[in-house]
């Protein structure tokens, strides 16, 4: 057996160390890995997610996180059709969401006024954008979004926690009114995928918990894709719901 230094150690001997003398050894030199991801210095994307001062464990004093912090929620699609990837940055409650569209160079811009409709106000003002998704809603080819609304700081079965359906026409996103059912409830995540067979795409919605409950598990919903309203926008039924938290 050996110490550190390499100095082999009889066994059922006495070792006197004296720190005083005590010198470090050295680091050895690091080696240079090819790495997959690198850091990036200035891409444009100039988002910065300011989360407002609600404490959930003034509410809750047990519970084991906030669960009014969960997002920003964050989707990558080619939103304008130029081939190249775009992202969606949501915001926290009270802060808007931005979407920032990629240049021929690899820089970030935001998207010009118009493209993403305004955020809402007022006392039902949504809540933490804490997940997000690109998919093709309305099934002309073209990605839309869906926005998953989470927390904590509102009350159950505040319109706060509506989800919201962004239908993108040429890359400019407009907000689908009556398409989705009443979800007012904090969500956590969203996934698509055509459950039924019928050539569209069908969404799960992942409930969180319930406000002022946890660890209560707020609904989950199974979102069935379903034909077109009298305005040619997407309808989304609700077939089933669960009471799991994911």
């Amino acid at each position: 057996m050996a110490n550190r230094s390499g100095v082999p150690v009889t066994p059922n001997s006495t070792i006197s160390v004296q720190q005083l003398g005590a010198v470090l050894p050295e680091k050895p030199a690091s080696v240079a890995q090819n790495t997959l991801f690198g850091p990036v210095s200035d891409w444009g994307i100039s988002f910065v997610h300011h989360e407002n001062p609600y404490v959930d464990f003034k509410q809750e004093p047990l519970i084991p996180y906030q669960l009014s912090r969960q997002g920003p929620a964050l989707a990558s699609a080619d939103v304008n059709g130029d081939s190249r990837a775009d992202v969606f940055v949501g915001g926290a409650t009270g802060q808007p969401s931005q979407l920032f569209l990629q240049g021929a160079n690899g820089q970030f811009v935001p998207a010009p006024a118009g493209a993403f409709p305004p955020p809402q106000t007022g006392p039902n003002t949504p809540a933490d954008a804490v997940a997000a998704l690109f998919f093709d809603a309305d099934g002309d080819l073209d990605p839309d979004l869906y926005v998953v609304r989470g927390g904590n700081e509102y009350g159950p079965g505040s319109p706060a926690y509506q989800d919201q359906l962004f239908l993108n026409n040429g890359g400019r996103f407009t907000l689908a009114d009556g398409v989705l059912p009443l979800e007012r409830s904090p969500g956590s995540c969203v996934a698509a995928a055509d459950y039924d067979g019928d050539g569209d795409l069908d969404l799960f919605v992942g409930g969180r918990a319930v406000p002022g409950q946890f660890p209560i598990a707020a609904p989950s919903y199974l979102l069935r894709n379903d034909g077109k309203s009298a305005k040619g926008d997407p309808i989304f039924p609700l077939p089933k719901r669960s009471r799991r938290a994911w």
